[in-house]
Order: structure tokens, then sequence, then C-alpha cells
């Protein structure tokens, strides 16, 4: 996100354009670091004195709490907050608790009151990857909202009712482009709705409907992979598709690695991983692939080249790799989906010399608080 942030813009819901017009400029905030998400202290009691309040979460570890168009403090936290989400939807009892979900996979709480904030918890998730969204919602039937948190594929999630009139229901939506609802317990597709006369008549000519047009899809897939094999990829014979690899690159300090993530929305054909320094490739258990390593010779130049090939239908791959302390280089990636004719795209990761090192917001000069080095000349 842009690190201009306009913090009335999020007010815009209440207020009617003249006011917006008038307090636009007053109200405008430019953070110094980057904005990965924000969220307001949309209800009055969460104000008391203090001016419209906002919470941004920022790349340097920090989520920044806005009063107005003035930074009033920052909590400080051990990783690089993702996104962030209002507590209970509203913000608690107190209207003023935010959730946030960092990109090493925690999830917290923070209370937020005028003058200071404070961290109430904050634990780890199941997966450990980067957390992309967070709701609150009644889905369990208990008498306080439940948390629901996604990482990394998910880009957005919410709950309502969906396939019951009776029972909550979880909408998800990956980068994929899937669009699917989870249920707390197995019932028909549809339970307790009203159904027309020939509803199930126009669901079966919506089936015929799908099915006839992926047989059309298959057969020109077919015919334009002929075409392009006999034309031989001639200047101007063929169209390069143009797809997006979604990416996350993050070092874990519990793993003492890098993890890489790596998604499209078509199938992935291979992976070609080709590194400046000396990493060490780490197996992970949810690969669908065939690993290959080619080792450093007169016709290899390079301290790391390996392919990744994966099965049928992996749009997602992920990978694990492992750097000694003070190398630095630059790993590079061939993407290359199952499309014709073949093309690949390249993307670029960076591992610097201090790879193993954390952010620290606060540094210990005491004389147990580190490491001395004593150097005596003669």
């Amino acid at each position: 996100m842009n690190s201009l942030f306009l913090a009335t813009v999020m007010a815009a819901n209440r207020l009617d354009f003249d006011e917006l017009s008038l307090v636009s400029w007053s109200s405008t905030y430019l953070c110094t670091e980057d904005i990965h998400d924000v969220v307001s202290l949309v209800f009055e009691e969460a104000w008391g004195a203090r001016e419209y309040t906002s919470v941004l979460a920022c790349g340097n570890s920090t989520l920044q709490v806005i009063e107005g168009n003035n930074l009033a403090y920052e909590v400080r936290l051990d990783s690089v907050p993702f996104t962030v989400a209002l507590f209970m939807g509203d913000g608690g009892h107190t209207k003023m608790m935010v959730l946030y979900g960092t990109k090493t996979g925690r999830l917290g709480l923070v209370s937020l009151p005028q003058g200071g904030g404070k961290i109430q918890w904050e634990i780890d998730t199941t997966s450990g990857a980067c957390v992309t969204t967070i709701v609150c919602h009644p889905v369990t039937g208990g008498p306080f909202p439940d948390i629901i948190s996604c990482d990394e594929s998910i880009t957005g999630i919410s709950c309502g009712n969906v396939a019951s009139k009776t029972e909550i229901d979880i909408i998800v939506c990956t980068f994929t482009g899937w669009l699917f609802s989870l249920a707390k317990t197995s019932r028909p597709m549809i339970e307790n709705l009203p159904v027309a006369a020939n509803f199930n008549v126009k669901m079966q000519q919506l089936r015929s409907e799908v099915e006839e047009l992926q047989s059309k899809v298959n057969e020109e897939r077919l015919r334009y992979e002929e075409i392009t094999k006999r034309q031989g990829g001639g200047a101007g014979s063929t169209f390069f598709h143009s797809f997006q690899v979604h990416e996350n690159f993050e070092y874990s300090a519990a793993l003492g690695a890098y993890n890489l993530t790596i998604e499209l929305v078509i199938p992935i054909d291979f992976v070609v991983v080709q590194s400046q320094l000396p990493i060490r490739l780490m197996e992970v258990e949810k690969n669908a692939s065939v690993v290959s390593e080619v080792h450093q010779d007169g016709l290899n130049p390079w301290p790391l080249l390996a392919s990744y090939r994966c099965q049928a239908n992996v749009c997602r791959l992920e990978l694990r790799v492992q750097a000694s302390e003070g190398d630095s280089g630059v790993i590079n990636l061939y993407v290359c989906p199952k499309i014709m004719p073949k093309c690949a795209q390249i993307t670029t990761h960076f591992i610097k010399a201090l790879s193993s090192h954390m952010r620290s917001h606060d540094f210990d000069s005491s004389p147990n608080g580190g490491t001395q080095l004593q150097v005596t000349y003669r």
C-alpha cells in the first residue's frame, strides 16, 4: 500500500461530502514505512476526548496509532503485522481492541487506549504462514464471536447464512479464483429454503450448459496447441499468455530457513531455482513435485541449480531454503506454467548477509546484554 494514508477516507461513511472536502487536507498522515493494512476505531465510544483514531500495520514490525493526522504512539511487535481487524467486530467491550496477524504466522490481540497500547496475548497459528485475513463471527454458537484467521492463498473470508437459515457458513475466497463455503456440520446443499417447482429443471440446464462450455474450451485448447506446434513458434504466429505469480518469501526463525511459496491461477509445470550462493534445499512434506539438482562444474557455474517438476493440476508449490550466516546473494526463480507455447516468468529474491538476524526495537547496552570484543594492539 502507498505510504500516504488518508484517515478521512476511512471516515467517509460518517461525513457528508462537504464535511469530507473540508477536513481531507487536515487529516492526512505521511507514513515513513510500508503500510500493509489499516483499520479504524469507528465507534464513538472508543474515541472519548481523542480525535478520529486509526491503526496502521507497518513494515517495521509496529502498529502505529494515528489520532487525527498525528502519530500518537506505536506498539512494537516481534514480527511484521500483515493484517488487522477489530476484535469481536466492534473493538470488544472497550471498543479499542484490535486483532493482528503477522507474516510469521502469529495471531495477537492488542488494547489501544489513549496514551499507550498493550499486547493482551499472542499465539502461534497451526501453519506458521503469513496471516492474510481475520474475521470475528459467532460460528460455533457460543455467547461470544469466534476468531477466524486464514493464511497465504486465502484472499478474503466472511460468514453468514448461505445454505441454511439456522447454521452459519464460512465463505472463503482464494487467490486461484475459488469461492466456496464451509459448514460446521454436513447437510444438504439447500436446506429449509423455498424451492421453485422448476428448480431442478433449471439446475440441470445450467449443468448442461457448463459441461458444453467446458467441452468447447478443451477443444479450442487442443486446436490452439496443434496450431502452435505446427507453426513452430515463428514470428507473429503465437500469443504468449500473461500470468501473475503470487509468492511469499519470508525467513522463519524457528526453522532457521526461508519459506518460499509460489502460487498461480493455472497449473504449474516446473520451477527452476538458480542461486548465486550455496544454499541448501530442505524437504517440505506438502510438495507434490520431483526435485532434481545439477552439481556445480565447468558447464554449470551456479552453486545451486535445481528444478521442481510438478504433478498434474498443482497450482501451489512450497520451497524451503537454508543459507549460511554471512552469505549473501540473489536467488532467481523461473516459473513455467502448463500452457502452450511454453513461457516462463522470472522472479528474484535477495538473501542478505545477516539473514538469521531479526529486527530489535530496543538495544540492551548493559554489560550482560551482549558479546564484547576487545582488541589489543602491540
